[in-house]
């Protein structure tokens, strides 16, 4: 059974890659910091999704003392934790003139800074094993820019830049790094720009429609299981066509 660990677990993308993994008979410690979401988690699950197992972790990755009381837990369950998905993410808009420092920081803490703390600490036990997987979650907003959200394109780009200097250190221990970075995601981070970013996608995106969270939950689990240790270092853009439109 192959041992996944994925943050931001228990909504959107998260909550979607969570049933995934667990549909193809993997035991999933899904992390999350909020202990209502978790409870929510636990009672959706309450039947097994396939013949995986499914491990409610509180985590939060702005805590590097909650992530190392996280990982000892884990450690504890699964010796061999193979697949690290980053998904945990915030996302909020506010015209670039009017962004504080705070607003920016925070932005940055979560979507950046917690990538890294939690890629940092479960790739230092990937390397003793010379085996490991750890996929990222960006955007396009990293490589298009966002109106309205200077601090998450930034905190999107600088992830990118990341991943792929950490699939250069990191192939030699065999650990394989790799982003996906959507386009618009029907999902309930998008808040109160949901019909806005609808009609939008209508006018803009060649396949008509938003992306469900299923659709990046699917790109994000072919990564994590390919018969393959040649692909690092990719980034694997799920926007309908958006960017080449």
């Amino acid at each position: 059974m192959t041992n996944v660990l994925i943050t931001g677990a228990a909504g959107g993308i998260g909550l979607a890659t969570v049933q995934r993994f667990l549909s193809k008979d993997c035991k999933v410690f899904a992390a999350d910091a909020s202990e209502q979401r978790l409870g929510e988690l636990r009672s959706r699950f309450a039947e097994p999704a396939g013949h995986g197992l499914l491990v409610p972790v509180r985590l939060d990755v702005t805590s590097q003392s909650d992530i190392d009381r996280a990982l000892a837990l884990i450690r504890s369950e699964a010796a061999d934790l193979r697949v690290l998905v980053n998904c945990a993410g915030i996302f909020e808009t506010t015209p670039f003139l009017q962004l504080s420092n705070e607003q920016f920081m925070a932005m940055l803490d979560v979507n950046l800074l917690g990538a890294f703390r939690m890629s940092q600490a479960v790739a230092r036990d990937m390397a003793q094993r010379k085996l490991g997987r750890i996929i990222n979650v960006g955007s396009i907003a990293g490589l298009k820019g966002a109106p309205g959200a200077a601090h998450y394109a930034a905190s999107k780009g600088a992830l990118r830049a990341l991943s792929a200097t950490m699939a250069v250190e990191l192939a030699a221990h065999n650990i394989q790094v790799n982003l996906v970075s959507p386009g618009y995601v029907d999902t309930p981070m998008m808040g109160e720009l949901s019909n806005a970013v609808r009609a939008l996608a209508m006018w803009r995106v060649p396949t008509k429609r938003l992306a469900s969270a299923d659709d990046i939950a699917e790109v994000i689990c072919m990564l994590a299981m390919l018969d393959t240790s040649y692909v690092t270092g990719a980034e694997v853009i799920v926007d309908g066509g958006f960017l080449g439109a």
